[in-house]
């Protein structure tokens, strides 16, 4: 809904000029070109504002996330890996200013359940696509799962809030390689290369 999406645009502004202290109901319907009644049909109040744009935002990610699931579910480890970064990148910079806007809440508001469940979401996607791995196996797949969507997630926190001049850029072309980098080295040795060990142990190499 056009009204919906005013709303929230303006609010990621207002959020983005003074954070969450200074913002109000009536500013940001103001930025919006709507009536406050209006933005009360939708958002009885700030915190149910900030919530609402919190959670569309996280859901999006995790929504992304899935869906890179789905599309890369048994490809070999570097496809599946470099897909997922991707998606990753393209679901926080699609709307930049939104995704620097939503770092700045969460002090004043009761996230944690949303928090949990979208993280839940993430990193259960991420463990599937892991496990399908057509060429990989990995025998603490769980913290392998939750350490790749915590270098996600801090890494591109980073540059965004820092926002300096090509680091974008710096980001797309490293964090493929060293989701990649981790992700060669967590995985359990292959059964042939295993066996050629044993081998070599057994002949004194």
């Amino acid at each position: 809904m056009a009204t919906v999406e005013a709303i929230y645009a303006a609010t990621t502004q207002v959020l983005l000029e003074g954070g969450p202290g200074p913002l109000t109901t009536t500013r940001v319907a103001e930025r919006a070109g709507v009536s406050i009644g209006t933005l009360y049909q939708y958002f009885p109040h700030k915190r149910a504002l900030l919530y609402a744009l919190l959670q569309r935002h996280l859901n999006a990610l995790a929504s992304a996330v899935e869906a890179a699931r789905d599309g890369l579910i048994g490809q070999s480890l570097t496809v599946l890996s470099d897909g997922l970064v991707a998606a990753f990148i393209e679901a926080r910079t699609s709307d930049i200013d939104a995704s620097r806007a939503i770092y700045l809440l969460g002090a004043d508001l009761d996230t944690e359940s949303l928090l949990t469940d979208v993280f839940d979401r993430v990193s259960s996607a991420v463990t599937v696509l892991l496990a399908s791995a057509s060429d990989a196996a990995f025998s603490q797949i769980d913290a392998v799962a939750q350490m790749i969507c915590a270098t996600l997630s801090g890494t591109t926190r980073t540059v965004l809030e820092r926002a300096e001049p090509g680091a974008l850029d710096v980001l797309r072309a490293e964090l493929p390689r060293l989701c990649r980098t981790y992700l060669e080295v967590a995985k359990a040795p292959s059964r042939l290369a295993a066996s050629g060990r044993g081998r070599h142990d057994a002949e004194g190499l």
